[in-house]
């Protein structure tokens, strides 16, 4: 009987440290994903002014974007896993999706110091991020 009982405190001592990881691991989670919010808005103001950066300021908005892009095929991957993993009750973001020809046109663009292109490269990019999205979420 002593056994049993040392058993069943040995089993609640577990279950008192897993759900306290996986209550840990949620918050970091959750606060992951208002980061990458926070991010995702940031990146649509920038790529808004595009058009009027000068020549230096338009390669590093566009480093920017290419490691939020690099970040949000991360995030997404990790997300999913984890998602499942914990069965997480949240609900993702819609992920950014960038075109692969907008990225390497705008790479291009940035490359050629033609500012008469960049607007137009800069409009197409930023079509299919979407500023309302996180509205009203926390």
């Amino acid at each position: 009987m002593a056994q049993m009982f040392s058993f069943l405190g040995e089993q609640a001592a577990y279950c008192r440290r897993n759900r306290l990881f996986s209550n840990v691991v949620f918050m970091l989670f959750k606060d992951m994903i208002k980061v990458y919010k926070v991010y995702y808005v940031h990146i649509i103001e920038i790529l808004e002014r595009f058009a009027e950066l000068k020549f230096e300021d338009a390669k590093k908005a566009f480093d920017m974007y290419q490691a939020f892009v690099i970040l949000t095929e991360k995030i997404k991957g990790k997300a999913s896993k984890l998602l499942f993993q914990f069965n997480f009750p949240i609900q993702l973001p819609d992920f950014y999706n960038p075109e692969k020809e907008l990225v390497e046109t705008l790479k291009v663009v940035v490359n050629s110091q033609d500012p008469s292109k960049m607007g137009e490269v800069a409009t197409k990019v930023r079509g299919g991020m979407n500023r309302d999205q996180f509205a009203g979420q926390s």
